[in-house]
């Protein structure tokens, strides 16, 4: 889609299981379905998901796998995102 790549601009809306319903625990026990982000900029595509507010997406989390070496390997989840950070020279 257009405008959904990197530097898109996001906000945290919350978690969601795998029927789409909002979690709204303050303990979560166990990895949610899903990541939901709000779209904060116009980026020409009208995005509606069924059950949510316009303009929320959903991310799912994906499986990695580390090989520590001499047989040793751990497989995790998590949802493929970034936190953002931006320095420019003046601050420096």
């Amino acid at each position: 889609m257009t405008g959904l790549v990197n530097g898109a601009i996001v906000e945290f809306y919350g978690f969601a299981d795998r029927d789409g319903a909002l979690i709204c625990n303050d303990i979560i026990a166990t990895l949610p379905a899903y990541m939901l982000f709000e779209l904060k900029l116009d980026i020409g595509v009208e995005i509606s998901l069924p059950g949510l507010p316009p303009s929320v997406i959903g991310i799912e989390p994906v499986s990695l796998t580390y090989n520590g070496g001499r047989g040793k390997a751990i497989t995790y989840f998590q949802f493929p995102v970034m936190l953002p950070y931006a320095i420019t020279d003046y601050k420096c």
